[in-house]
């Protein structure tokens, strides 16, 4: 996920607070990677972890394939900031 999707800041975290649009179930229910520059604490909203990283979308979507367990395609794959250049193709 592009971090401008995830929330409206923009550089440094200001805010640690802000857990993003969706209140506290989010839709996901799976581990979101977040591509940002600026370093943030990882956290759990019911039953998904955000992750804050600085990354290539590819680097990103390898650490999501590892963490579903097996090296799948992850099911819920969105690098927004990158577009469709960047998303794995349907399995």
């Amino acid at each position: 996920m592009g971090r401008n999707k995830f929330g409206p800041q923009r550089g440094p975290w200001e805010n640690l607070d802000w857990q993003g649009w969706w209140g506290d179930n989010p839709p996901f229910h799976t581990p979101v990677f977040v591509l940002t520059h600026h370093p943030r604490p990882s956290f759990t909203l019911a039953d998904t972890t955000f992750r804050f990283i600085n990354a290539t979308p590819a680097e990103a979507l390898q650490q999501a394939k590892a963490a579903n367990g097996c090296g799948r395609r992850p099911t819920n794959c969105s690098i927004a900031s990158t577009s469709s250049a960047c998303q794995a193709p349907a399995v």
